[in-house]
C-alpha cells in the first residue's frame, strides 16, 4: 500500500504544516508513553514525529517520503512485514499512523517483537475506526479519498488483540481529541514472550 504515498510526500507533509495544534498534541501523547534510547519508527513517512521524538532510526517503503525523512534521521527503506534488523536490537518500536496502511499488521507487529529487546515497549498511536475522526476518515475512503481510501480503521480492542496475538502485553493507554475525545489513541504494549 505503500505506494499510494509516491510522488505525494510533500502534499502529505504540508498536513502537519496546516494543523500543527493538533501534530503537538499528538507528539505530547506519544512522548507521554515512550522509553529506552534505540527507538525506531516503522512507516516514518516523512519523519515528523521521529524528529520530535528523537527517535534514532526511521523506516519506510516509500522513497518518496524517505528522500524528507532523511534531513531529519538516518532512514532505512524497508518492508514492515520483513525488516531489515537483527534480533533484540531496539528499546522501542513506534507505529505512527502506520497499522491502518499495512496488508499484515499482526505480521508487523510479530516483526516489531522480533527486534525488540526483552521487555521492550511497542507504541501504536492509531486513528479508531469508531472515534468520530476515525468515521469522518472511514466516510472520505468511501469517497475515494486519495489516502484514506486504501486504509482499513481498526477499533482499539482490535488492534490490543493483534498485539496480544503478536506477543506482547498492553500496558497503558492515552489519547487527545480532536473532533471527540479519543481520535488518536495511543497504545503502549511491551514484549512478553
Amino acid at each position: 500500500m505503500w505506494k499510494i504515498f509516491e510522488g505525494k510526500a510533500k502534499k502529505y507533509d504540508e498536513w502537519y504544516d496546516k494543523n500543527r495544534e493538533i501534530f503537538e498534541k499528538e507528539v505530547k501523547c506519544i512522548k507521554s508513553l515512550i522509553e529506552g534510547k534505540k527507538i525506531i519508527e516503522i512507516g516514518v513517512g516523512t519523519g515528523r514525529f521521529a524528529e520530535k521524538l528523537k527517535v534514532e532510526i526511521g523506516l519506510d517503503a516509500s522513497l518518496d517520503m524517505l528522500k524528507i525523512a532523511k534531513k531529519k534521521l538516518e532512514v532505512v527503506r524497508g518492508d514492515a512485514h520483513n525488516l531489515p534488523f537483527k534480533n533484540s536490537t531496539f528499546d522501542c518500536t513506534l507505529f505512527v499512523v502506520t497499522l491502518c496502511f499495512l496488508n499484515n499488521p499482526i505480521e508487523a507487529l510479530k516483526e516489531a517483537h522480533r527486534i525488540l529487546k526483552a521487555n521492550g515497549c511497542l507504541i501504536a498511536a492509531i486513528v479508531p475506526a469508531n472515534s468520530e475522526l476515525g468515521k469522518k476518515y472511514i466516510e472520505k475512503a468511501r469517497q475515494g479519498h486519495e489516502f484514506y481510501s486504501k486504509a482499513k480503521f481498526y477499533t482499539i480492542r482490535e488492534i490490543e488483540k493483534m498485539l496480544e496475538k503478536a506477543g506482547f502485553k498492553v500496558v497503558d493507554r492515552k489519547s487527545i481529541g480532536v473532533v471527540s475525545v479519543s481520535d488518536f489513541v495511543c497504545i503502549k504494549a511491551l514484549k512478553v514472550e
